[in-house]
């Protein structure tokens, strides 16, 4: 009897810290499953899943879920998906309620597993549709899932809002949306601006702003300006070497600890540039390893920068199909990570394994 006891006390406990939110305190993030202690993760950005499973065919959620079990196995248990700039090329458009079913199925198929997902939004007017749903999105937190029937707020598988724009507007609506929804985290995106010119107003605007709970970067060489498609191998020592100098900066702005940094997303080419999954991935998979060793160096020191989302997760539902990694303007297959790319899903994979 007193082992039965002891066995069900131990699954109420596992319910009840399944139940939890992400947290971020002392300038760190803190799983659930593991609330004292510092979360540092990988995790790829789905930017396309919500709609790929928009369309409600059987074989789109089939593979969403080999997806999200292939990650799993990886040790990937951070994905990123976007709600704007789905409509590129369909009839949908950004907030379309199909869209939204999409993100019901993301969410119910993530706390399954344990997977934790990041939702992409603009701030101000979308750059896709060039319309503001910043209305739209104020309503998210209300919204009640199709599937589990929790509303967004209430889902301890959405673990941060993720809001880009410019950069009045992400402050405005940083903290209107942390009156709307006090359970997420809201995640900044500096976007490529983080590593640029004006990184150091860009960065510690969002820093002091007592709304936002993680400053988020993204990391696409080529996009910043110091690699270019015909030099991608020879840029690298250039790369590693701008990267760092951002992120000691950062760390300084940062002093004394005060907000999680994470890579919101990690992106470049294919060798030559290709878009294809034949070519080879010998550049990424150098900036890669350089992600993950500084990530893993952190980790070691209980350092700022907590986690890395790599972009972009093919979610074509065939292999046949044209890929689906990537927003525009970034052409489809520009920064895709195909299902086959294994010396890069080895790479990512390597951070969760040497785990202490």
């Amino acid at each position: 009897m007193r082992t039965l006891l002891i066995v069900l006390c131990s699954l109420f406990s596992t319910t009840l810290m399944a139940d939890g939110f992400v947290t971020a305190h002392d300038g760190r993030l803190f799983f659930p499953e593991n609330p004292d202690r510092p979360a540092y993760f990988v995790g790829v950005t789905m930017v396309k899943a919500p709609l790929t499973l928009s369309r409600g065919d059987k074989s789109s959620l089939k593979q969403l879920k080999a997806d999200f079990d292939r990650l799993q196995d990886l040790g990937v248990n951070v994905v990123s998906v976007s709600l704007c700039g789905q409509g590129q090329g369909d009839s949908l458009a950004c907030f379309d309620e199909k869209i939204l079913e999409g993100l019901d199925v993301i969410l119910a198929e993530a706390e399954r597993r344990h997977i934790y997902i990041m939702v992409c939004l603009t701030a101000g007017e979308c750059p896709y549709c060039h319309i503001s749903h910043d209305a739209e999105t104020l309503l998210l937190p209300q919204r009640r899932n199709t599937f589990t029937h929790k509303t967004y707020q209430d889902s301890p598988a959405l673990m941060a809002w993720q809001l880009s724009g410019n950069l009045d507007d992400v402050q405005a609506l940083a903290g209107r949306l942390k009156s709307a929804d006090s359970h997420h985290l809201i995640a900044a995106s500096a976007g490529t601006e983080g590593f640029g010119r004006d990184s150091r107003t860009v960065c510690s605007t969002l820093l002091a702003n007592p709304s936002v709970d993680i400053l988020s970067l993204e990391l696409l060489p080529t996009d910043i300006g110091w690699a270019s498609v015909s030099a991608l191998h020879t840029a690298m020592p250039h790369i590693y070497l701008k990267t760092e100098e951002a992120l000691t900066a950062i760390n300084r702005l940062n002093a004394p600890l005060v907000k999680p940094v994470i890579l919101g997303r990690v992106g470049y080419e294919r060798d030559k540039g290709h878009c294809h999954s034949a070519a080879t991935t010998r550049s990424r998979d150098a900036l890669f390893t350089f992600v993950i060793s500084h990530l893993r160096e952190s980790r070691s020191n209980a350092g700022a920068l907590c986690g890395a989302c790599f972009y972009g997760w093919d979610c074509a539902p065939s292999p046949d199909a044209t890929p689906f990694g990537e927003l525009p303007p970034h052409a489809p297959g520009q920064y895709t990570i195909f299902r086959s790319d294994e010396t890069s899903l080895n790479i990512i994979a390597s951070f969760p394994k040497s785990a202490p």
